[in-house]
């Protein structure tokens, strides 16, 4: 059982087990490093590249406080998680893979797989993305001369897929295999393939070499790059990027990473120059036609000045002048406050997208107050788009942002609100001062009137114009002077790095490890669940009944080799067995009877019945054998005189045989047969019966030596019925066969059993160094026992390593 085997533990003998399947080791091993060796040679080796980036808010020297036209990103982790949240959205990484064509990739043939030739590539597919293109299927480019190549499309299915990488659309058609002779440059129209292919004159060719031309689904290729970018801190809390990204092609990986921090370095200063941007978008606007009414009023003034001839002012008109200027210049500043103001109330009311809204500071206006919330919608306004990249519309952080922009929208309209109020108070006093002044100038000559009101009407222009190129030449500047928060430190380059894969010497090492391993743990495994029989210690440790001797593996021609091979290691174990039985168990006046049965078929109580009454015979012992296994006789393999009697022992317990006809001769001097005759119905009955009882009276009075080869006690009660007529039983253990449980059941039976004892059989010399246990059966297998041939409890693994290690005793 497996408690006994928990306390009696052989550590010694497991070690000797695993041993003992050395040639499993190898073999596995041996399997494992050829696998490990073909995994080696046709996996792409995979290679890993980083570049470093910074992000820190770059200070613009030309910018003062007063002009409000820097975007500022917010604090140092805000930044960081958003370059990472760019970084690895969709959108950036299409842009990425659209500025590198990255969906369409070139091979050569390798000798195990395809080699990606990453800008060595002796020519350039041009497409025509309008057109539907045959993807995931190589096309043959067979280069003939620098002119000419060969296109060959030989689709593995008819059904091929075509994408369309203008509306980013696929579907699906049934080609045929083609070829075609073309010359570079030209351009072509296949159901397959649209575009052209271009020569590239800067990498040299072989004629007649063999390139492939691969298209990608653009969503799986984006897809496959964002996934593949992995970003993070240089050390907790550094604003140091690291980012790394794996691949077959080093050249092809430092292009991506160095593309996608270049893009997203520009996006940054976009985004940091958009106050600027929509300033000088706004005055340029204004300017226009600030412009033309400037030029008109000039003409105006100067066609006065040529007719009148008049071209000064006295002293006191003069200083009327200068003060009308002013008031003037005053009423252009609150007016163009008040139009940005207007402007602003329509923007917020009638618009979404609150990024393109310009500096307040364009018109004057230095309002802290103003200035900051315009400042703040804008960031929140492009923290919101740039969010949309990874979340949905109704995804929570987008809600908040939008609860937040929809607040600050109402605070900044009530604040236009009272800045108009505020406005409209102040053009009301300086237009009365304007009026006052106005009265002054009705009192003087009408020609003087009319100078000084084109005049009036130039600078009044010139003023706004001169203010207006002021306020573009500063948002100039500071766009001019702007640099990106992001900082390359260090670009990602092919310097020579080792492949991260495939980790060969690891592979190997596995394969070994492996190897060891899995036939370790089967062995392990069957050792521990082993309920056999494998050695006369097994015995020992399950049963106090002596074992009177062990019978030795016999794998030679013919069953009974006491008679045909005296002198072999068996026919002496069966010698010394007889000597052991005289010695612990025999009456010399009297006749002995020996019950020869076993637990369950096939553990060998016919082979030692049979060679032991020989050995018995040929000592000088009138000895018979009786075939009292009535269900399963075998006598027939055993003796030739099986074959030619009919009446046996079912016969006369049955009353239809007299005792002398069942008595069957042999060649063998002393030994006579008794054979079980036909198989009855009803065995135990006959065994019952009182003839049973008269049987062995007429046995004992004939014979020195009665052997019983009687039915398996494991399997009917027959054996334990006719032990009473017997003075010795013994009980027979097939080694790798019989199960520990079987002499656990012996030992509890003991005491209905006179002068029990066990023979050991099949034994194998050096068994452990041969081939082991033989294999794991677990349960009884009475059903064996009533079938018509004998069979090995043994399983397929069991004997596979059985006939693998077999060698001869």
């Amino acid at each position: 059982s497996f408690d006994e085997q928990d306390n009696n533990f052989d550590f010694k003998l497991l070690i000797i087990k695993i041993l003992s399947h050395w040639k499993w080791f190898v073999l596995t091993i041996l399997i494992a490093l050829s696998i490990a060796y073909y995994l080696n040679l046709y996996k792409q080796n995979v290679y890993e590249l980083d570049n470093y980036i910074t992000v820190k808010e770059q200070t613009n020297p030309f910018f003062t406080s007063n002009m409000s036209l820097v975007f500022n990103w917010g604090g140092a982790s805000d930044k960081i998680n958003l370059i990472t949240t760019t970084l690895k959205s969709r959108s950036h990484n299409e842009k990425v893979v659209n500025k590198l064509k990255s969906y369409i990739e070139y091979y050569k043939k390798g000798k195990y797989f395809p080699i990606n030739i990453y800008k060595e590539n002796p020519f350039f597919f041009e497409m025509d993305s309008a057109k539907y293109q045959a993807i995931n299927v190589p096309l043959q480019i067979k280069i003939l001369d620098s002119n000419q190549y060969q296109l060959i499309f030989k689709p593995e299915n008819k059904i091929v897929q075509l994408y369309n990488y203008a509306s980013k659309t696929q579907i699906n058609k049934e080609l045929q295999s083609i070829t075609k002779t073309l010359n570079f440059g030209q351009k072509f129209d296949l159901p397959f393939l649209s575009g052209r292919i271009i020569r590239n004159k800067q990498i040299p060719f072989e004629p007649g070499t063999t390139y492939l031309l691969l298209l990608k689904n653009y969503n799986r290729v984006v897809a496959d790059y964002e996934s593949r970018i992995n970003i993070k801190p240089k050390e907790r809390g550094s604003s140091i990027l690291v980012l790394k990204m794996t691949g077959n092609n080093k050249k092809q990986i430092a292009d991506y990473l160095n593309m996608t921090t270049k893009i997203l370095q520009k996006q940054i200063l976009n985004d940091k120059n958009r106050f600027a941007l929509n300033t000088i978008k706004f005055i340029d606007s204004t300017l226009q036609y600030i412009q033309e009414d400037l030029n008109l009023a000039a003409k105006d003034l100067k066609n006065f000045i040529k007719n009148k001839k008049i071209y000064n002012l006295d002293d006191p008109t003069t200083q009327l002048f200068e003060k009308l200027s002013n008031l003037d210049e005053q009423n252009n500043l609150l007016n163009l406050k008040k139009s940005y103001y207007h402007q602003l109330l329509d923007y917020l009311t009638n618009q979404k997208n609150y990024e393109d809204l310009p500096a307040p500071t364009v018109v004057g206006i230095d309002d802290p107050t103003i200035v900051e919330k315009i400042n703040t919608i804008t960031q929140l306004a492009i923290q919101r788009k740039n969010e949309l990249t990874r979340f949905k519309p109704n995804a929570p952080v987008i809600k908040n942002l939008d609860q937040q922009i929809e607040s600050l929208r109402q605070t900044i309209i009530e604040t236009a609100k009272s800045a108009l109020a505020s406005l409209k108070r102040q053009l009301s006093l300086v237009k009365k001062q304007i009026q006052k002044a106005e009265v002054k100038i009705s009192q003087l000559p009408e020609e003087k009137q009319e100078l000084l009101g084109l005049k009036r009407k130039y600078e009044l222009k010139q003023q706004i114009y001169n203010s207006l190129l002021q306020k573009r030449s500063e948002a100039g500047i500071v766009k001019a002077s702007n640099v990106s928060d992001l900082k390359i430190i260090d670009k990602a380059k092919d310097v020579g790095q080792k492949p991260i894969a495939p980790n060969r010497q690891r592979n190997f090492l596995i394969a070994i490890a492996l190897g060891l391993l899995l036939p370790g743990v089967v062995i392990v495994a069957l050792f521990f669940l082993d309920n056999k029989i494998h050695d006369i210690s097994d015995i020992e440790k399950n049963t106090k009944i002596p074992v009177i001797g062990q019978v030795y593996h016999w794998d030679k021609k013919g069953k009974l080799p006491v008679l045909n091979y005296s002198t072999s290691v068996v026919a002496e174990s069966f010698r010394s067995i007889r000597s052991a039985l005289r010695f612990m168990f025999y009456k010399p006046k009297e006749s002995n009877t020996i019950l020869i049965t076993s637990n369950i078929s096939g553990e060998g109580k016919t082979f030692v019945a049979s060679n032991l009454a020989i050995s018995q015979a040929v000592s000088n012992k009138k000895t018979v054998v009786l075939e009292f296994d009535l269900r399963k006789p075998k006598f027939i393999q055993y003796f030739k005189e099986a074959n030619n009697k009919v009446l046996g022992l079912s016969h006369f317990l049955s009353g239809l045989a007299d005792f002398n006809d069942i008595i069957v001769p042999t060649e063998i001097r002393n030994l006579d047969l008794i054979l079980s005759g036909e198989i009855p119905p009803n065995p135990s009955e006959l065994i019952l019966s009182d003839n049973t009882k008269k049987l062995f009276s007429e046995l004992s009075k004939r014979y020195d030596q009665i052997i019983i080869d009687s039915p398996p006690i494991g399997l009917v009660s027959d054996a334990l019925e006719l032990q009473k007529y017997a003075n010795i039983s013994i009980f027979i253990v097939r080694e790798n066969y019989s199960l520990k449980s079987f002499v656990k059941d012996i030992e509890e039976k003991k005491d209905l059993i006179k002068n029990i004892g066990i023979i050991y059989n099949d034994f194998r010399i050096n068994v452990y160094k041969k081939y082991g246990y033989g294999g794991y059966g677990y349960g009884y297998g009475y059903g064996e026992y009533f079938e018509n041939n004998d069979k090995s409890q043994s399983g397929f693994f069991s004997n596979l390593i059985h006939k693998f290690f077999k060698k001869k005793a």
